[in-house]
């Protein structure tokens, strides 16, 4: 089931699953802008569209009542676009980095629960971990944790592998841009 929510602004319109266990979930995003700044530089990112890809070894489970926050992309990727600038960044489909870009979007996104159901992730929200994270960034978690990311057993949860084929919960969120 697909639908289109407009996130630009204010809007009393709120994306719901189904009551369950998914093992994973994805996301398309089109006409995705995004703008920050870091150190008086200017950072802009116009995105076509997107494809969020979401999974957990264990399944997350999704019930009446529960509130997730649904992080595009990883911490501070404005930052890292900014790092080396010298004048404001405009990344589109012409940008030397935007395929880096939309990769990471892509495949180091997560979604947490609002645990406080302020609507921002919080220490809390962050310390109580993901409910599911795009392939690569549960490579870097678990690289820094000494694991290689890989499971390949498949039995008593979700199990993944970045060469296993996903079953994908189809949403469609549209964000608009401002012109």
């Amino acid at each position: 089931r697909g639908s289109e929510v407009g996130l630009v602004g204010e809007s009393d319109v709120f994306a719901t699953l189904p009551d369950g266990t998914w093992c994973s979930a994805s996301v398309e995003l089109s006409e995705v802008y995004l703008q920050g700044s870091r150190d008086a530089i200017s950072v802009e990112l116009d995105v076509e569209e997107v494809v969020l890809g979401l999974s957990s070894d264990s399944g997350f489970t999704l019930a009446g009542g529960l509130h997730t926050l649904w992080q595009i992309g990883p911490p501070g990727l404005l930052d890292e676009i900014a790092a080396d600038a010298r004048d404001d960044v405009f990344v589109d489909a012409e940008h030397e980095l935007y395929s880096e870009v939309l990769w990471a979007l892509e495949e180091r996104s997560a979604v947490y629960e609002d645990l406080d159901q302020d609507g921002l992730i919080s220490d809390s929200d962050e310390a109580a971990g993901t409910l599911a994270t795009g392939v690569e960034r549960d490579a870097e978690v678990s690289e820094a944790d000494g694991d290689t990311g890989v499971d390949l057993d498949g039995g008593g949860g979700c199990g993944r592998s970045k060469a296993a084929g996903l079953f994908w919960l189809p949403l469609l969120f549209g964000l608009r841009r401002r012109r």
